[in-house]
């Protein structure tokens, strides 16, 4: 564990981690690992052995800056790479793009991090197997966009390619930026597609294993449970695209309409109740159904009864990310604010402020994202210097209406039609529970009454998340950017760093929203009021060095990552396998500091 003066305790993981990663990269050429001794999986992994202690200094500074940074290290790579080429290749004719730029885009790939099939081999030497069907819902922008109608400057615009996801996306993006921008970007009043365009999310297991070959996402959830007996028949994805406002998947595809149906189709088949696993943007959106159930279905609470085995959360920003406002607000976050002023030169020439903002704010799940509850759960979200004479800085209550005013008039007649409140008093004339301007947000709904449900929320801790920025007037004002991030502001604790505040979380929810809910909230009758059974599993962020796993191996509780943290696959795995009732609360973060919402 960590005390209070930054000690740490001397563990047993460090011995188990890397004997994990050998095993892991062992994998591919063994042909028989003997199981693990350890008789108490469902301890925690990070249980201290010994009382010594040692000053917190796991890795430099340098190495850590490097593994925070390391997804976008390498996109910084090929953003260069794509930089340098996109002039030339706009001026050359399409054959040269064939001759020379196709190729070598065919020609990158990413290393092979390696996914762990360690916990599933151990499992089932234990005699775990498949039980319950399992349904999962990946999360924002990990899962793959394709085109099933383009523009006439698209190629290939007819063939189902990827414009999200895979290289065949940034083959788009090198050969023709603005004609991707076109097709990523939704019409800005209607929250669609524009017209001539029609961009649908990809199908199956394959449009979520991988974001782009070698780096992993939903991987190797499935490759685990593939060895306790799972395959198409058990194990279905219920992808979507993720750049729609939840109202608007299912007025356009019918998204939950089918999601209810395969659920159903799943019980009836294997005979057992379904286990809905859900990740990040996922995990808000299976709540947003919950709602939508109740109360567009007939008997739609009895139906969780009767289908649902679990509601398995993990890493669900259920009270929104601060990155959300960042996004909308300037087309910025912590990741483009770490190149600080040299974002004028390596970042905005490829993709410009404007671009960016007005990409993010046509993306109507943004919004679904926004920043819930008031200044008891979230400090200051936007700050000012005085020099500035702005009258006051942006806190949860007046969120809305600086969005508002400083976005543009869709995102503030999109805001209208969110509740981003707080409410305990259920039965209150002015409160109804059918306005699906609730819906997305947990402090203003309740959970079905289905007493036969369980909720599991799985979740990281411990790495540094950003919780807010610090602005200034925007050097070039712009109809489309009023502000932009002052990259100048930094403190000597690593707490604000490039204008933005940071925290404690998985390093893109913050912990007050991946937990909060689970912690506290539904433990409350008035929010969970058949008080089902909700579980609380809370990792460590405890990640090897860069230079032994880029992804940081298989105790790393990294937002994406968590899905190859052994602990979580482990967890994953009781619950789909129908002993998820010897998991306890494990809450090892601070979360029960934050205050109730009296």
């Amino acid at each position: 564990g960590i005390a209070t003066d930054g000690t740490i305790t001397t563990t047993t993981v460090k011995r188990r981690r890397k004997a994990s990663i050998k095993k892991a990269k062992d994998a591919s050429s063994s042909t028989s690992n003997a199981p693990s001794n350890d008789t108490s999986l469902i301890e925690d992994e990070t249980t201290t052995t010994t009382t010594t202690t040692v000053h917190h200094k796991q890795h430099s500074r340098l190495s850590k800056f490097l593994r925070y940074k390391r997804f976008w290290f390498i996109a910084l790579i090929f953003i260069s790479i794509f930089a340098a080429l996109y002039q030339p290749i706009e001026e050359a004719a399409s054959q040269t793009r064939e001759k020379y730029v196709d190729p070598f885009v065919e020609k990158i790939s990413l290393p092979n991090f390696a996914v762990s099939l360690e916990m599933g081999r151990e499992l089932r030497e234990k005699g775990f197997k498949k039980k319950h069907p399992v349904v999962m819902v990946p999360g924002f922008i990990t899962s793959a966009l394709e085109v099933w109608e383009g523009l006439d400057c698209a190629q290939e615009s007819n063939s189902r390619s990827q414009v999200w996801g895979g290289f065949s996306m940034m083959k788009r993006i090198l050969t023709d930026k603005s004609c991707w921008l076109k097709h990523m970007m939704l019409h800005p009043e209607s929250g669609l597609d524009p017209e001539g365009v029609r961009i649908r999310g990809g199908e199956g297991i394959k449009s979520v294993d991988y974001f782009i070959s070698g780096y992993y996402v939903f991987a190797p959830v499935v490759d685990n449970l593939a060895m306790l007996g799972y395959d198409v028949n058990s194990l279905h994805v219920a992808t979507y695209d993720w750049r729609l406002s939840f109202h608007n998947m299912e007025q356009r595809d019918r998204h939950f309409t089918r999601l209810k149906l395969k659920i159903e189709s799943m019980r009836i088949i294997e005979d057992q109740k379904v286990v809905v696993l859900c990740h990040s943007l996922g995990a808000v959106q299976f709540y947003y159904f919950m709602q939508w159930m109740k109360h567009t279905q007939p008997n739609g609470e009895q139906w969780f009864n009767d289908n649902i085995e679990s509601y398995v959360d993990i890493a669900g920003p259920l009270l929104g990310v601060p990155k959300a406002i960042s996004a909308l607000l300037s087309g910025e976050m912590r990741d483009t604010a770490q190149f600080g002023a040299f974002q004028k030169y390596i970042l905005n020439p490829f993709f410009t402020l404007e671009q960016r903002a007005a990409l993010f704010r046509s993306w109507n799940s943004n919004l679904e994202m926004m920043v819930k509850g008031n200044s008891n759960l979230w400090r200051d979200l936007v700050l000012f210097d005085q020099e500035y004479h702005i009258p006051q800085n942006v806190t949860a209550e007046n969120l809305k209406e600086f969005l508002g005013i400083n976005t543009d008039e869709h995102v503030k007649a999109k805001l209208a039609n969110i509740d981003l409140s707080y409410r305990t008093d259920f039965s209150s004339s002015d409160y109804n529970s059918s306005d699906r301007s609730h819906w997305s947000n947990p402090l203003a709904s309740q959970l079905p009454e289905a007493p036969d449900m369980k909720v599991y929320c799985l979740y990281g801790f411990g790495k540094s998340t950003e919780t807010g920025y610090y602005y200034k007037p925007a050097e070039n004002v712009t109809g489309m950017v009023k502000y932009e991030m002052d990259f100048s502001k930094v403190s000597v604790n690593d707490s604000l760093s490039f204008g933005v505040f940071s925290g404690d979380g998985d390093g893109t929810v913050p912990l007050v929203s991946l937990g909060y809910p689970c912690a506290k909230l539904w433990r409350k009758k008035s929010h969970n009021p058949a008080q089902l059974k909700v579980v609380t599993r809370e990792y460590k962020h405890e990640p090897l060095p860069i230079w032994e796993d880029v992804r940081g191996g298989t105790l790393s509780s990294d937002h994406v990552d968590i899905l190859n943290n052994r602990n979580t696959i482990r967890d994953v795995i009781y619950i789909a396998t129908g002993n998820g009732d010897q998991l306890e609360d494990q809450i090892l973060s601070e979360v029960g500091k934050f205050p109730d919402l009296e």
